[in-house]
Parts: C-alpha cells; structure tokens; sequence
C-alpha cells in the first residue's frame, strides 16, 4: 500500500509541473507578441461592458436649417448612438439619450469639431463648418409697416436701395401702433385677443434678408396698445390698462396699457422674445414710455416707484431676456428726453445701461418753436438736429450704448425732398454719427438724399 501512495504522489507531482511550464511558455508568448516592455500584469485589458473589437458610436451632426449671423448665438445638434460622453470643441455636452445639443453664445468661425466617445474609450469625431452671414455693424436703415413689405410696389424700391447698397438693414414692425401682431406670432395671448394677423412670414423675411447680409430690426411698439388695451377693459383687467382718476380708461391713442402691470410687460417680452428666436437681429421699442399729458390725469395700478424707473426696469428685463439670443435691444424716445426725462417717463442715462442703443425721434416738424433757439425746428433740420444729438451724447456717455437717430423723411408743414433728408444726415455726421434709420410712414423714401 506504501509503494502504491509513493507512486501516485509522484504522478501528481510530474503533472503538476508540466503545467506550471504550460503556462509560463504560454505568459512569455503573450508578452513578446504585445511587444510591450512592462510586465505582463500592466497591459491593458478590454471592459467587461464594451469588447475590444466594439464599433465606435454612430455619430450624426446636423447643419443648421438657414445660415448663421456672425457673432450671434447658434445651437448644434446631432446624435451619437452608443456614446457616453459627446464633446463640442473640447467642451462637454448633455446627452439626453442618443441626442445632444452644443450651444456657442457667438457662432464659431471656424471649423466645430464634436467628438463622441463610448464607455471603452472608442472615439467618432466629426467636422462642421457654419455658414455665417456678416452684417454690417454700421446701420443705414429704413422702416417698413407689416402691409407696407407685403406689398410688391412698395418693397421693390427697398430692394433696388439694398442692392446699390444705399441701405444695408431693413426695419420691420412686429406689433404696430394699432396692437396688431404683423408677423405669424404663435403667443397664446396674441392669439386670445386676435391681435396676431400673420401678415407676413417672419423666417421668410429674416432668411431672405440675410442671405443679402442685411441686418433686420424688429419695431416693437410696447405700451399703446388699442388690441390688448380694449381685449383687457372688455374681461375685466382694468389693471392692465392706464387709468384716469375717476377709474376710467384712459382713452389717448385709442388706448394705452399700463407699464407697471406684470402681464402687460410680460406680453411684450414674450413677443420680443420670439422675434428673437427666429432669428431677428434687433428689437426696437416704441412708445416705451407713458402717454405725454399732465401726469395726474393717470393712474397706474400697482406702480411702486417713479414711472421713469418703472419703464427702465422693463427694458432691462427684456434685455435679460434677449442677451441668451445675442440679440440687440434699442428704445425709441422722444426728442425731449435727454433733457426733460419725466415728461413721458424717459430717463435715457437709466435706459442705456440695459439697451444696446438709443434712437431718439429728432423729427425738426415735432420740435415746438425756440426749442435749443432754433426759431422755427422744421425750417433748420440742421441745426435742431445737431443740437439735440449733442445731449443725447451727453446722456448716454459711460453706459456703452450709442445714438442711432430716426431721421424724418416725410413732409409735415413745410415739403421734405432730398436737401431736407441730407441736412439731418449731416447733422448727425458731425457728431460722429453714421448710424441712422429713416421714417416715412407710407414707406416710400427719398433716395436722391443717400449716397449711390
């Protein structure tokens, strides 16, 4: 029995040994074959999760619909399927799902490279290059109404001023003097009070408009507001609306809202917001401001502080708003503002630390007689507009934003042709000014008054 034992432990042991040299030949192959020079135990070895042989993600980047406006905010999207992670530009990005979405506060010049990268380290790269439009940064600009670009007549001599680059940005109402929407708005409210009227396409125009490097500015008249004014009385919300002192509406332009309300300012907000979001360059207020007329024929529900503050907290909220697009905020006031700010609630220095630009109304036909003694304003377009940009300058001087003037090219007691256009033009030159915009409410301006 002795013997027998001996011999199977032998047997046991002459196995074992064999495979011990089994499995360090086997080790030695393996290593020389890696031709690594570190020990076996340092090489790398594939996840559990994902086999060394796994195909990287699927990577798909989609081009933007329309071309992007330099400078301006873009948004990339795409999908990366089996990714883990997806990077713009070396920049993480969310993933929700398969889908991501890159967003650049100022469109990329150059190529955007999205890299996707899987648990195992398995890379899809891809490159993008936007289209960008380059706008100018100088405004040579003229206004046009919501019927005024609907009609072929009348928008043809826009064109013909584009093309021998007489004007370079085209001015648009988004909601006019009546209350009425012009563009395809989707606001619930707009829709309530019937005030949007989808005149016209507002991407059509903006894409048309760009592809010519024009810049388009969104007229936005916030405050005179017949549509909502009326809609408001008729349900209720007498706060919404400016009141007189015996609690009736105050009736001046057909109706006027109220600035201090929430859902008043909110609405307006709302609709600047989405001229944004199709890709508008600007929005510019109108009748930012309280209706002109003794202060005490008007109440203001809820106001808690000047009516000059009040209106000046609104576009600041709306320049929040705005700033996530890089769209430009303007606020049209009246002549006598830089001097006289609470005669309609005008406070310029207050509103140009929230607005990008100032377009003060210099029409010499509205200045009263003797006003910065110019005995008769509309006879002197020159002089009255000279010396009034000169305290607009004043009044915006430290806030960072600039003074595009509105410039009167139409005829309101005396005839206004070309020698009356060119005088304002050159009044505001000679305060270093070369931005403006042109008003004529029957759209038809006075071309021999520009360069050709």
């Amino acid at each position: 029995m002795e013997e027998t034992h001996l011999t199977s432990r032998g047997r046991a042991a002459i196995a074992a040994t064999l495979i011990l040299i089994s499995i360090a030949i086997w080790i030695s192959v393996a290593h020389v074959a890696s031709g690594s020079d570190q020990p076996p135990e340092a090489t790398s070895s594939p996840s559990p999760t994902a086999p060394a042989d796994a195909t990287p993600p699927r990577l798909e980047v989609e081009r933007p619909a329309r071309p992007v406006v330099a400078g301006k905010r873009v948004t990339i999207r795409g999908t990366a399927k089996g990714a883990t992670k997806v990077f713009a530009d070396g920049r993480r990005v969310r993933l929700k799902g398969a889908h991501f979405a890159a967003t650049f506060a100022s469109a990329p010049t150059k190529p955007i490279e999205i890299v996707a990268r899987d648990a195992a380290g398995n890379e899809s790269d891809a490159k993008l290059r936007l289209t960008l439009h380059h706008l100018p940064k100088t405004m040579h600009a003229v206004h046009v109404s919501a019927y005024g670009w609907s009609s072929k007549t009348l928008r043809r001599p826009l064109f013909e001023m584009i093309h021998k680059k007489q004007i370079n940005t085209i001015e648009i109402d988004l909601k006019d003097e009546s209350g009425v929407i012009g563009y395809d708005s989707h606001l619930p409210l707009a829709k309530k009070i019937h005030a949007d009227r989808g005149i016209y396409d507002i991407k059509e125009v903006i894409d048309r408009l760009h592809r010519l490097n024009v810049r388009v500015i969104g007229r936005l008249v916030a405050f005179r507001d017949p549509v909502l004014a009326n809609a408001a009385w008729k349900r209720g919300h007498h706060d919404w609306v400016i009141q007189t002192p015996n609690g009736g509406a105050y009736a001046d332009y057909g109706g006027f809202t109220n600035f201090a309300h929430p859902a008043v300012r909110r609405y307006n907000i709302d609709i600047a917001e989405e001229a944004a979001k199709a890709g508008i360059d600007d929005v510019l207020y109108d009748y930012v401001r309280r209706p002109d007329g003794p202060i005490k024929t008007m109440v203001f529900k809820g106001l808690k502080e000047t009516p000059e503050k009040s209106i000046a907290g609104f576009v600041a909220e709306t320049e929040k708003r705005l700033r996530r697009y890089g769209t430009r905020l303007g606020a049209s006031v009246f002549g006598i503002a830089a001097t006289r700010p609470k005669e309609i609630a005008q406070d310029i220095p207050h509103m140009s630390k929230a607005a990008d630009y100032i377009s003060p109304m210099l029409y010499p036909s509205h200045w009263a007689r003797g006003e910065y003694n110019v005995g008769y304003p509309n006879a002197h377009p020159y002089e009255i507009v000279a010396r009034s940009l000169k305290d607009f300058l004043k009044a915006v001087k430290g806030t960072g934003a600039e003074v595009i003037p509105w410039i009167q090219d139409f005829s309101l007691g005396i005839h206004y042709g070309p020698r009356e256009v060119r005088a304002q033009l050159d009044a505001a030159r000679r305060r270093g000014i070369h931005s403006w915009i042109l008003w004529d409410p029957s759209v038809t301006y006075t071309r021999a008054a520009l360069p050709h």
